[in-house]
């Protein structure tokens, strides 16, 4: 642990997808078509998908249902936050 990842809004080739995670490139990338509110959920979920690789836990990581409901805690998570 102790990396940084690197977060870039950018066109993403799979336009089907909001965003990607690349352990390998230590990088997410959030579609620049979005808008806000999905990019800030993308980040949340893209994030997990970080964090569980990190962890090592291969199986969850594939669950994106498990990861898309983990990232929607810390998305309102972040709105409570941001409203305080």
């Amino acid at each position: 642990m102790g990396f940084e990842i690197k977060v870039v809004i950018d066109k993403i080739r799979d336009a089907e997808l909001d965003g990607h995670y690349s352990g390998a490139k230590q990088k997410i990338t959030i579609s620049n078509e979005s808008n806000a509110q999905v990019q800030h959920q993308t980040f949340w979920h893209e994030w997990m998908h970080c964090a569980l690789t990190t962890l090592g836990y291969s199986d969850l990581n594939k669950d994106e249902q498990f990861v898309d409901q983990m990232a929607q805690c810390l998305y309102q998570l972040e709105k409570t936050r941001r409203s305080k």
